[in-house]
């Protein structure tokens, strides 16, 4: 028992440590770049996404004594911008994995669902690292096992690299941390994202 809970532990500062890692890298990209970027007051975000969905190793869902593997997740963001810098956005995944048992494998399907504000630390560059938080819930769906929903908050961050002004490739990191039985997950995702409308705010007169 107390080796597993040693697991645990390190595997949550692993977490902890590869989020971190990854925000300080972005950002520091970020504000090494020059160039104009598309983002703008007013401008609406599509992001389409995919990545990978890493699951707590106790994490058991449905009490089949068995654990989640990792798998592929797609996801979809739309947003909107109400500053520069400051935005909504509303984000949905769904995962692939499977929950293993002694005689066979329960195909799961996983929803995370969630609405954030996010926030450019930068709009004067191609590259433009962000921070992001929210709420929002977890929804695991197996194969004749039945559901079962959690509300969760997350936190993480990102960057996005404008190749055109309306076109920008995406990396986005999340740590999911559910309510009900404290569970950690984290969601790495490459995407695009597309933009639509918006107006430069004017630099301020001096």
């Amino acid at each position: 028992m107390r080796e597993q809970f040693l697991i645990i532990v390190r595997r949550k500062k692993m977490i902890k440590k590869m989020l971190l890692c990854t925000v300080m890298v972005l950002v520091l990209l970020g504000f090494t770049q020059s160039g104009e970027c598309g983002a703008a007051k007013g401008e609406f975000l599509v992001s389409p996404m995919i990545g990978g969905h890493w699951f707590e190793g106790n994490q058991d869902p449905f009490d089949l004594n068995t654990e989640l593997d990792h798998g592929w997740t797609f996801g979809l963001g739309l947003g909107y911008l109400l500053t520069d810098h400051v935005g909504a956005e509303f984000f949905v995944n769904k995962t692939d994995t499977e929950a293993g048992l002694a005689d066979e494998e329960v195909d799961v399907d996983v929803y995370p669902v969630h609405l954030d504000l996010f926030y450019n630390l930068t709009t004067k560059t191609a590259f433009v690292p962000y921070v992001a938080a929210g709420l929002g819930t977890i929804t695991f769906d197996g194969e004749n096992v039945g559901t079962d929903t959690d509300f969760m908050v997350n936190y993480g961050g990102g960057i996005k690299y404008y190749v055109t002004d309306k076109v920008a490739l995406r990396g986005d990191v999340r740590h999911l941390i559910s309510f009900n039985e404290t569970h950690s997950n984290l969601l790495y995702t490459l995407g695009l994202a597309f933009s639509f409308g918006g107006k430069k705010e004017a630099a301020a007169v001096q």
